[in-house]
């Protein structure tokens, strides 16, 4: 499998978004060190190959130079990926032919049995009770969800703060099915 595209996740990364780092408490002098930052973590483990499914709040969408900053940002980055839009994300910009994403969603998407999604409270209660794991970010490091609660479903914060800024392979938790699944939306 090592030639294989391995899958990635990762949400609320808010590329060029000066006011995140103070907000949710980011180690960042500047916007700019924190891009850099991520760049440089998210190139380190993804190949062109692989596969990323970002949950949310990719970068700006909502000013006057945004499609500009998501395609600057898009190019950036190693890998194949998928965008479930989040809040800070603008639905109308055209993320899939102009971003070069394989494709947009809006606030969540379920391949097999793994759901994804930006904020936990917009997956449809009917998909969500039938996950077995679900990704989801939104909540940055101010994760409030009681994890048992969820039991039997497996739940898993994918916020940037969480993951030291760096996408998270989670091809060996996906059923093959679902692998095969993902596999075929990005080809």
């Amino acid at each position: 499998m090592h030639n294989h595209p391995h899958v990635f996740v990762i949400s609320d990364t808010h590329f060029g978004e000066t006011n995140i780092i103070k907000y949710f408490n980011r180690p960042f002098a500047s916007a700019q060190e924190m891009d850099e930052t991520m760049q440089k973590r998210w190139n380190s483990v993804v190949r062109p190959q692989d596969i990323v499914i970002h949950c949310g709040d990719f970068c700006d969408g909502k000013g006057k130079h945004a499609l500009t900053n998501i395609i600057k940002y898009r190019r950036q980055l190693n890998g194949r990926i998928g965008l479930i839009l989040g809040n800070h994300d603008n639905e109308r910009l055209n993320y899939r032919d102009k971003g070069g994403f394989q494709f947009v969603y809006p606030y969540y998407k379920k391949f097999g049995q793994i759901l994804f999604c930006h904020c936990l409270e917009w997956a449809p209660p009917s998909l969500a009770k039938n996950a077995a794991i679900i990704y989801y970010g939104h909540v940055h490091n101010k994760d409030m969800y009681d994890k048992d609660e969820w039991l039997p479903i497996r739940i898993v914060n994918v916020s940037a703060e969480l993951l030291d800024y760096t996408p998270m392979d989670i091809t060996a938790d996906l059923p093959l099915e679902t692998y095969n699944s993902i596999i075929s939306e990005v080809i």
